[in-house]
């Protein structure tokens, strides 16, 4: 029952959300009528035997009466006082012993209600004056005044919640010794902690890491509507909802709709990867929350203090561009936003088992995924990611149809493959197979492909940790131009190094960056320019399309580059194809799908294009003397925005966009994919 609520909350579960507040209420008073009941029964049995007489029956009705009378006789002398006006005979002793008990009673009553308001005023006091000299203290030092407000309203919304943890802190370190401590923080964090797997993970390394980072661990409390964190923000520490919902939002994304985080999620993960890293959401409470914020510097050095530093940065090279979800805690399969725990996800999909959503406590070396799991599966309706992101960089997303048919899912099943058995396959449809696409898929071109992943996210990394936004997004189409853009970043960077001083991450280019085409639009609002590489058929690109709307909405200049490269001139299109673009016979329905998947209208596309067609195409000669393309090279960087902070250009093309992207570099979005999402 506990996994399968992390799903869908049982009829029972939701009646006791429902409930339990209202019989948290009742419990004293229930408590007290019980007591009082007892009490009455007792003396009303004592009034019948001093009395047989009176009371003795050999009718159960007549004795039921009787005690009836005794009963409420003793309840009454109890609360509210005798009204029996003609007692029997040698009850008076009775009545005095029942008024003494309900003076005792009343006393105990009066006691109580007189601590509770003691407690609850003492605590009210220091609360004020917390709070008066918070308000003082940050007055003094020139805070503005919405900050303090907010403050205050932190402080007022969590008042109950900060004395009851401020109560336990104080037990904690004055009254138990440090073993017990240890004890305690073990077992309330431990459990929360293995429920990601990246922790738990880390904790098969080492057997005494989870013990120390519950240590570390921190409980913080959040008052309703505050902002956990928002983008640019540094990601200092990872978040565990233990109470409460919390809203996550990056703009790009293709879950801006998704449901809060709530209890036992994640939120900041991907903080604990490195230092340096900045957010790319934001994340707002929908109610008073409490968090388990985990480090990330003290996750770091227990890291360096174990000597596992090393090794964890080559797992998260070789694992992590495969998934982290911090929705379900699963390592190495997905991230949050493509979560089945998401109302319509994949519609229940993808190759997933009852075992691998809910087995939050699971040992960490069965966390990752594996293509053998011997667990029930759902039906199936897409591959992995892993399988995925290769195919895309060998081009050959139109192997998915065939490969679902044979029920490969994942690299593992593919490096298994029979390349005779898939060619007849793929005959039987009609399409051809070549030898050269049979080699790019087999054990040497995938292991290759690892091998490249792991670099590049290393590289990434390293990148992100300093990161200030990129001055040229190269947009192509990779079949045509990959190698030349490819030559082109790298002598682009080598122009900017000498004269900006620093080349580094300066340049994006899509080289299968493990990204989604959510997170190259992220990559797209981070850039200053963008460069579209002009080939034959670069226009008829779904990707291509919505990284040209995404710059064009968000005021980002636009420079076509006419590649002069033979057999692959580009055509200006005529208003036939702009036809053919609006009634989406050009993209068919899958590209025309991916255009609207991201909000974009076809209508809008056009706008795009028909402003980027607009410019004079720059030129650049790949296979000309390196004198020449650097001379052109250097022409289009004297087109593109440098600096931040000079928006002019910017201005004139879009008016008021140019001052909103400006605001917007300004938060140093760090990481172009979701390996990389803090948030």
């Amino acid at each position: 029952p506990e996994k399968i609520s992390a799903l869908q909350k049982t009829s029972l579960e939701k009646a006791a959300d429902l409930f339990g507040p209202i019989l948290d209420h009742c419990q004293l008073p229930l408590q007290v009528f019980v007591c009082l009941a007892l009490l009455a029964h007792l003396f009303a049995t004592i009034r019948g035997a001093v009395h047989p007489s009176q009371y003795l029956a050999s009718i159960f009705s007549q004795g039921l009466t009787g005690y009836s009378e005794c009963f409420t006789w003793a309840y009454k002398e109890l609360t509210f006082g005798s009204v029996d006006t003609s007692p029997p005979m040698d009850v008076s002793t009775l009545e005095l012993v029942l008024l003494t008990i309900r003076g005792l009673l009343v006393g105990l009553a009066v006691s109580r209600i007189v601590f509770t308001a003691i407690v609850f005023f003492q605590h009210q006091a220091a609360f004020h004056i917390h709070s008066r000299a918070a308000a003082v203290y940050l007055k003094m030092r020139g805070v503005g005044a919405e900050t303090q407000l907010a403050v205050l309203r932190h402080l007022d919304s969590t008042a109950r919640a900060w004395h009851l943890q401020d109560d336990f802190k104080r037990v904690m370190h004055s009254y138990l010794p440090a073993e017990l401590r240890r004890t305690v923080q073990e077992e309330m964090w431990v459990p929360r902690l293995m429920s990601l797997g990246l922790i738990r993970q880390v904790a098969s390394w080492n057997d005494l890491f989870i013990n120390q980072l519950a240590e570390l661990a921190n409980e913080e409390l959040f008052a309703s509507h505050a902002v956990l964190f928002k983008p640019g923000d540094i990601a200092h520490a990872a978040y565990h909802i233990i109470e409460g919902e919390v809203l996550a939002r990056a703009k790009g994304f293709a879950n801006d709709n998704a449901p809060p985080f709530t209890t036992g999620m994640w939120l900041g993960e991907k903080s604990l990867i490195g230092s340096g890293l900045r957010r790319a959401t934001l994340a707002l409470t929908r109610s008073n929350c409490t968090m388990l914020a985990v480090p990330a510097a003290g996750f770091g050095s227990l890291l360096d203090s174990h000597n596992l530093t090393e090794r964890f940065q080559e797992f998260c090279a070789n694992q992590l561009w495969r998934g982290l979800c911090g929705r379900c805690g699963l390592l190495g399969d997905h991230f949050g936003d493509e979560c089945p725990l998401i109302p319509g996800q994949w519609n229940g999909g993808r190759r997933w088992s009852l075992h691998r959503i809910f087995n939050r406590s699971a040992s960490p070396k069965n966390n990752m995924m594996s293509a053998s799991s011997s667990a029930v599966d759902l039906p199936v309706s897409r591959l992995g990611r892993d399988l995925r992101l290769f195919l895309r960089r060998q081009d050959l997303d139109w192997l998915e149809p065939e490969l679902l048919s044979l029920q490969i899912f994942s690299l593992e099943q593919l490096k298994q493959v029979d390349l005779a058995e898939l060619k007849e396959t793929l005959s039987r449809t009609g399409q051809s197979f070549t030898q050269e696409e049979q080699d790019s898929i087999s054990p040497e071109a995938i292991s290759a492909f690892l091998a490249t992943v792991a670099m590049e996210f290393k590289s990434r990394v390293r990148e992100a940790q300093h990161f200030q936004g990129y001055i040229l997004f190269l947009s192509h189409y990779k079949v045509e131009a990959g190698t030349e853009a490819a030559l082109m970043r790298t002598e682009l960077e080598q122009i900017l190094g000498e004269s900006t001083g620093s080349s580094e991450n300066s340049v994006f280019l899509d080289s299968e960056d493990l990204t989604t085409l959510a997170h190259l639009q992220d990559a797209v609002r981070k850039s200053r320019n963008v460069a579209l590489l002009l080939t034959a058929n670069v226009l008829t690109r779904p990707w291509v399309l919505v990284e040209l709307a995404t710059a064009h909405a968000e005021g980002i200049p636009v420079l076509p580059v006419a590649l002069a490269k033979e057999g692959n001139a580009f055509a200006f299109p005529d208003q036939a194809f702009f036809d053919s673009l609006l009634d989406g016979s050009l993209l068919g329905e899958v590209g025309s799908g991916v255009i609207t998947d991201c909000g974009f209208t076809m209508e809008t596309v056009v706008e795009a294009l028909r402003q980027v067609l607009k410019r004079i195409a720059l030129p650049y000669s790949p296979h000309r003397p390196a004198s020449i393309r650097r001379a052109e090279l250097s022409a289009l960087i004297q087109q593109c925005t440098l600096q931040d902070t000079k928006t002019k250009n910017r201005s004139k093309e879009k008016g008021s966009a140019g001052l909103i992207r400006a605001k917007r570099l300004k938060r140093s979005d760090t990481w172009v994919s979701s390996l990389l999402t803090t948030g």
